[in-house]
């Protein structure tokens, strides 16, 4: 299956970004069809990418949900489960650990790509415009 391949999540999630340019522009996802298509492929990535404790590429499809408003097309029980796996990869000190478990103390060189995509997860989540 090719979601399965991390890589190709990451490409869905950073085209998601950069079509959208960080969800200031709207983007059209073609046909009512097409639309149902595209929500399958994240909620299917979602779903891959909790299940393997990738919590990096799970905050990252979680933001892609968000920007295409798909998030009340998405089972509810995969949503619950992506964020509470990432819920559980935060320290106390609020970095976010890759890998599903906190880390206590961790490295910058660890933590900080996934920190940086659950802060701009809260971003999105926060901002009005966002949450259509």
């Amino acid at each position: 299956m090719l979601l399965a391949n991390r890589i190709v999540l990451y490409a869905v999630s950073h085209s998601c970004f950069y079509g959208s340019i960080f969800n200031h522009q709207r983007l059209s996802l073609g046909t009512a069809e097409q639309k149902r298509g595209f929500h399958k492929v994240l909620a299917e990535g979602l779903l891959i990418s909790s299940r393997n404790n990738d919590i990096d590429v799970t905050l990252e499809i979680l933001c892609a949900c968000c920007i295409f408003r798909c998030t009340h097309d998405i089972d509810s029980r995969i949503l619950r489960m992506a964020l509470a796996k990432a819920m559980n990869s935060q320290s106390n000190d609020w970095s976010i650990s890759p890998t599903g478990v906190a880390i206590e103390s961790p490295s910058f060189f660890k933590v900080y790509h996934t920190t940086l995509v659950g802060s701009i997860l809260g971003a999105v989540i926060n901002e009005k415009k966002y949450t259509s």
